[in-house]
């Protein structure tokens, strides 16, 4: 584990009020630290996007991203859901209010990646 930073727990606790989040899975995930802001290619976004491209980063799914999970195949939602939840990703965030689907839940639940809803 390296040292300093912030943990994922730190983070989630000092952001719940102001983001409205709820912490719903990998509680036991909460002491990793989240990545540095920048990255080799000097990126200073710690926010990445469902396209997977951004590893090590806090994924945010909103109403679009999950309507795109929603109108996939069980084959290939299994593989988005896999790809998301496989360690490459740090935090996982519902936005909008919305409720996780069943799968991305079953999934989430499987890993140690905290998952969180935000009423934003």
């Amino acid at each position: 584990m390296r040292t300093g930073g912030v943990t994922l727990q730190r983070f989630i606790e000092s952001y719940r009020q102001r983001l409205g989040l709820q912490w719903l899975t990998g509680h036991h995930g909460g002491e990793s630290l989240l990545a540095p802001l920048a990255g080799d290619d000097g990126d200073v976004s710690l926010v990445g996007h469902l396209n997977f491209i951004h590893p090590h980063r806090i994924q945010l799914l909103g109403r679009s991203e999950l309507r795109y999970l929603a109108e996939l195949g069980k084959n290939s939602l299994h593989d988005a859901l896999t790809q998301l939840f496989d360690g490459a990703s740090q935090l996982v965030i519902i936005a909008d209010g919305e409720q996780p689907p069943a799968e991305l839940l079953a999934t989430a639940r499987q890993s140690a990646i905290p998952l969180c809803t935000s009423t934003l």
